[in-house]
């Protein structure tokens, strides 16, 4: 049983405000108590996007840098010892995009993003969604991607949730109908399910998907769906 959340778009602005109004310049920020200030910080440039998952006493942080690269960071300890980086994105010179990471109670860490590098496996110039896998907590990384779309239109903005039975869901933007719209597929160490459209399917552009789930076909998508000039 399949469960739909179109977010409101007032409710999408007033988030984004409310971050901004924290994050101002120039504000002197006061941390909640409980959290710090850098124990996670980097140690050089992160651009476009930036999303975190955690694993036992695993945090795992996926990156994109100016030039968009894709880097992945693992602290252990609950997140008190950074651990290593190392590069993960497959490109090499090309920007890629929209980074997101999840990760399982097994060790296993998958990322995918988007990227449109004409000279990778001959796939069409638009922007494919790729998937990257580790299998120990990222301390090494299957040779190539696990899976990798080969369309001839734009995918954006992937995101995972996990569900209560330990699945790993997938979520993201495709434009094969001309707009966007969002589809979602599960993950696992053999790649991912077939993808299962989420949005209403209609002449209407939906953005920005995020998923969670409670068991076996019984899940959450909240995405923006725009009408006019919303």
């Amino acid at each position: 049983m399949g469960h739909r959340i179109s977010a409101l778009t007032a409710a999408v602005t007033l988030l984004i405000a409310g971050l901004a109004t924290i994050l101002a310049p120039g504000i002197a920020q006061a941390y909640p108590p409980g959290f710090t200030s850098d124990k996670l910080a980097v140690s050089s440039a992160c651009d476009d996007a930036v999303d975190v998952a955690a694993s036992g006493e695993y945090v795992h942080l996926v990156r994109t840098t100016p030039s968009g690269t894709l880097y992945y960071t693992r602290m252990s300890h609950y997140g008190d010892t950074r651990d290593f980086q190392t590069r993960v994105d497959l490109s090499g010179t090309y920007a890629d995009h929209c980074p997101a990471i999840g990760a399982k109670t097994n060790g296993e860490v998958y990322i995918a993003y988007t990227s449109h590098d004409p000279f990778e496996q001959g796939a069409p110039n638009n922007e494919q969604l790729c998937l990257r896998h580790s299998p120990d907590n990222g301390v090494t990384w299957q040779a190539g991607y696990l899976e990798r779309t080969t369309d001839s239109h734009n995918h954006a903005n992937p995101r995972f949730g996990l569900s209560d039975n330990g699945s790993l869901l997938l979520v993201y933007q495709d434009y094969g109908s001309g707009h966007s719209e969002v589809y979602f597929r599960e993950v696992n160490s053999l790649g991912w399910t077939s993808q299962i459209i989420a949005s209403e399917a209609d002449s209407t552009a939906d953005y920005y998907p995020s998923i969670c789930g409670f068991g076996a076909n019984d899940y959450a998508i909240a995405y923006e769906e725009v009408f006019g000039t919303d």
